[in-house]
């Protein structure tokens, strides 16, 4: 961990002014809740030491913070908050954390709730039924803010972890929970670090204790030197002081949404991506950010000489599936295909963001081009005031796939071509 020690050894000063000063009788403050999405998490040490607020996923192997260790997903089961969780699965001898740095020089003594969820499906798992992540901190004995190993919390040492099933753990208990040492003797005591103390017995015997400063992980770790994986779900984790309790609420990204109806019937409240304070924000959202009703305008690009021409005026209450039918056409030429490509071709679907003046226009090549008939393809359109307009497109034989680009964007990745004249209007 000597990267982030370093980082964080420029916020010591300020941090220990913070905590270190003398507890005042005051009512506790209310609890508050913070839900963290993929998006809140950190991606390397810089965002760490920026903002050490934030929640990471941690490599204890590599001493390496990498979002691409765990996932935020809905469920398993009915989660303790919210609709969601983290997951973390490790094979073999992986150890991955869930960590974060806020809680740097927290005195032991102060803390008077300490809790978390996990949740181990018996599906998968090779191993024992009774592991499940571990709490665990960096630890400073003395006050001096050297390193000096980590407590760890061990569910099974404190109760019977029930697979397939939500288990809550409170990591301090009325201080009977039960901590053990990752150093090979306790401090003072001398007594091996697998020894089993209590929490309250960790106070007496350490008065002094505190969550280390410059190097302050609190994490759940998932994996041991373990002959077989497993996957652990993660879930509202509380840490509470006597002035503060706070609340971390781990959900996936749900959002934005693409109907009125969505909104409706309290729909507005499952959304967090983004969030809303009522059924009308959220409503409001909606008309801002809808499809384009109309694409109009031609465009001739390079690399290879194209022409594309949009006669979209649809007026679909659904701003996204039309119907054969109706008048929307795009009309294309490929000068530098052998013979040249021209076709005539109905819109099918119209997606993008009004407000963003961008546009998706899902068509179907026509029969009659030889090993490009019955291609799909979504042509991707944004009006740019006062510039040069842009242009790109991709082609995919499935249906499906092509209808997800539409509507929704998720996974479309068009070549984009220079465009070298005309323009289009998106409203």
């Amino acid at each position: 961990m000597r990267k982030i020690r370093l980082l964080m050894a420029t916020m010591a000063t300020t941090l220990l002014g913070t905590f270190v000063m003398p507890l005042v009788a005051v009512h506790a403050l209310p609890t508050t809740t913070t839900v963290v999405k993929s998006s809140d998490i950190a991606v390397n040490f810089t965002d760490v030491s920026a903002n050490p607020t934030k929640w990471l996923f941690y490599n204890d192997e590599t001493d390496q913070v990498d979002s691409t260790l765990g996932s935020f997903v809905t469920g398993p089961s009915t989660p303790p908050a919210g609709v969601g969780s983290a997951q973390i699965s490790v094979s073999g001898t992986q150890r991955r954390n869930l960590a974060t740095y806020q809680f740097s020089g927290t005195p032991l003594a102060s803390i008077t709730e300490l809790k978390y969820s996990t949740y181990n499906s018996s599906t998968g798992n090779g191993g024992g039924s009774q592991r499940s992540g571990y709490l665990q901190f960096n630890v400073d004995f003395n006050g001096s803010d050297t390193w000096q190993k980590r407590l760890t919390y061990v569910p099974a040492n404190n109760g019977t972890v029930t697979q397939n099933h939500w288990n809550q753990w409170d990591a301090i208990s009325s201080g009977t929970a039960k901590w053990t040492y990752s150093g090979a003797n306790w401090p003072t005591t001398g007594q091996s670090g697998d020894t089993a103390k209590t929490w309250g017995q960790i106070l007496v015997d350490y008065p002094t204790a505190r969550i280390r400063v410059s190097d302050a992980q609190l994490s759940i770790r998932v994996g041991e030197p373990y002959a077989d994986g497993y996957t652990e779900n993660i879930d509202k984790v509380v840490f509470g002081t006597a002035s503060s309790t706070k609340v971390f609420d781990f959900e996936p990204m749900v959002g934005p949404p693409t109907s009125k109806d969505q909104c409706k019937n309290d729909g507005w409240k499952t959304f967090n991506n983004p969030s809303f304070k009522n059924q009308g924000k959220c409503i409001q959202y909606v008309e801002e950010h809808r499809s384009p009703e109309e694409v109009k305008g031609t465009l001739k690009l390079s690399g290879p000489n194209q022409k594309i021409v949009f006669n979209v005026s649809g007026n679909d209450d659904d701003h996204g599936w039309f119907k054969h039918n109706k008048k929307d056409t795009v009309e294309y030429w490929n000068y530098d295909y052998p013979g040249v490509l021209h076709y005539k071709a109905d819109v099918l679907c119209v997606g993008g963001d009004r407000s963003m003046n961008e546009a998706r226009v899902m068509f179907q090549i026509p029969q009659g081009y030889p090993g490009l008939s019955g291609l799909y393809i979504v042509s991707y359109a944004k009006e740019v005031k006062h510039g040069t307009d842009l242009y790109g497109h991709a082609a995919t034989g499935d249906l499906a796939t092509a209808t997800a680009w539409c509507k929704t964007g998720t996974g479309f990745a068009p070549a984009m071509y220079p465009v070298v004249k005309g323009e289009v209007e998106i409203n």
